[in-house]
């Protein structure tokens, strides 16, 4: 919890400043639609009311902090961290169940099999955002590391101005931002009135690091969204796909030759920096190539940019459409 109290235009120091004054203005600043001032203030006021003893008090704010602002993640972490502290555990899990059911979590495979004190910390970083219809939540090109997760309604995925996918209930998009900083990759809006859930990115790490199962849950959605994305690039028929059961992942250190000719049909780059070089008309060329971008054997020379990690794979042509450019 934050312990900073600062009131603008008190003439009180803040040692005189009293908790119900503080859960006073935290209601104030809550009805006027100040959340994350709100919020900092009810956390000052539970503290300060723990400090002098009074759990009572610091539980009716924390109650408070539910009415005013209605059941977000951070405000059920809040509760239930409360609870816990006081010994309550029935509440406490309640509390959790509560929020878990408010999220869907057994319908997100990020937090699907977490248990409870791990869930709130997930709790303590998130925010709940309602959509409306046609609402951009993404824009391609732009930079940002935050994920989402979809939690009711349908949102499109746009790329170079065409229409590419539909996302529902549980997934999860902003992912190649978060793992390489990297520009978004296509444009995300909501076809309706929707609900999502926004983890910003620097925390997200930290629990990363914390519960590695977290990290194996995001890169299995990346994988997934890479090969997607170059299914789209190669404008492959829907009825076509990648044959998974033949990917390969390989690694190259920085500068290590990537030799094409051994290659699959088509390589991924899962994390890291392409060089490739190649003729054209007599001349030299050279480009880079980041996440989710596809080379083929005969694009050029290839070489490790930056280490690397690729994937290797095969392309069904055994039904092969028009759609397919070889």
């Amino acid at each position: 919890m934050r312990t900073r109290i600062s009131i603008k235009g008190s003439k009180r120091s803040k040692k005189d400043i009293r908790p119900k004054d503080i859960l006073k203005l935290a209601e104030r600043t809550g009805a006027k639609g100040n959340f994350d001032k709100a919020l900092e203030l009810f956390e000052s006021s539970v503290q300060a009311y723990l400090k002098m003893g009074s759990t009572l008090k610091a539980l009716a704010a924390a109650k408070s902090a539910k009415t005013v602002l209605g059941p977000k993640p951070k405000v059920e972490a809040l509760l239930i961290r409360l609870y816990e502290s006081m010994g309550l555990t029935g509440d406490a899990q309640k509390e959790f169940y509560e929020s878990a059911s408010l999220i869907n979590k057994e319908k997100i495979l990020l937090f699907k099999g977490l248990e409870q004190d791990e869930f709130v910390d997930f709790l303590e970083i998130m925010d709940i955002l309602n959509t409306s219809k046609g609402q951009v939540i993404l824009k391609q090109e732009d930079t940002g590391e935050e994920i989402y997760i979809i939690v009711d309604g349908k949102f499109e995925v746009v790329r170079d101005g065409n229409k590419v996918a539909i996302m529902n209930e549980g997934d999860i998009f902003g992912e190649i931002g978060f793992f390489h900083h990297a520009k978004r990759s296509a444009s995300v809006r909501s076809k309706g009135k929707g609900i999502l859930l926004k983890i910003p990115g620097m925390p997200l790490r930290d629990l990363c690091i914390r519960y590695p199962n977290v990290h194996h849950a995001l890169e299995s959605v990346y994988i997934e969204r890479i090969l997607k994305k170059a299914k789209e690039d190669l404008r492959v028929d829907p009825g076509l796909d990648l044959i998974k059961d033949d990917l390969s992942y390989m690694h190259f250190a920085k500068g290590q030759e990537i030799n094409l000719a051994h290659t699959a049909d088509i390589t991924i780059v899962r994390h890291g920096v392409v060089e490739i070089n190649y003729d054209e008309k007599g001349l030299n060329k050279k480009i880079f190539i980041g996440p989710g971008s596809v080379f083929k054997k005969a694009t050029g020379k290839a070489k490790a940019n930056t280490d690397v990690d690729i994937i290797q794979a095969k392309v069904d042509i055994t039904a092969k459409g028009p759609g397919l450019q070889t």
